[in-house]
């Protein structure tokens, strides 16, 4: 296990366009670097190359199933703190993303109100504070 948490978001999405749409919500309201991946390959050499302190998992990717992938997420730090995502948000999943470990679950397409909730979530857990100021 790494020492340093990097204080960056990894987002994991074979889809492009789901994730730009992520991006493009946690640029506006997170002041976290942002990276991206497309699979479980490119999402472990992400992590061991630098250990993020927040991970956007999709759960359906085209070379591991997310659950999978969050078990080898948190062997490699179970520091970081992994926000499933999923078109497909029945109890079902959401409990077994749960049981597996992951902190939240955002079902898709991502409404800005649930990846700000989730960042929320992060903040009470860590301590840190990621979410831009709102203006008064």
């Amino acid at each position: 296990m790494n020492d340093a948490v990097s204080g960056d978001i990894l987002i994991v999405d074979d889809v492009g366009s789901s994730r730009e749409l992520l991006a493009g919500v946690l640029r506006e309201v997170c002041v976290l670097p942002i990276r991206m991946a497309r699979n479980g390959q490119e999402t472990i050499q992400a992590v061991q190359a630098r250990v993020p302190a927040v991970v956007f998992l999709d759960i359906d990717l085209p070379d591991v199933n997310g659950l999978e992938l969050l078990r080898r997420i948190h062997a490699q730090d179970e520091r970081i703190f992994v926000i499933m995502v999923s078109g497909v948000g029945t109890p079902a999943n959401v409990k077994t993303s749960r049981e597996h470990g992951a902190a939240a679950f955002i079902l898709k397409p991502f409404r800005p109100q649930r990846v700000v909730e989730a960042l929320m979530a992060y903040q009470r857990h860590r301590g840190d504070t990621v979410l831009r100021q709102q203006p008064a």
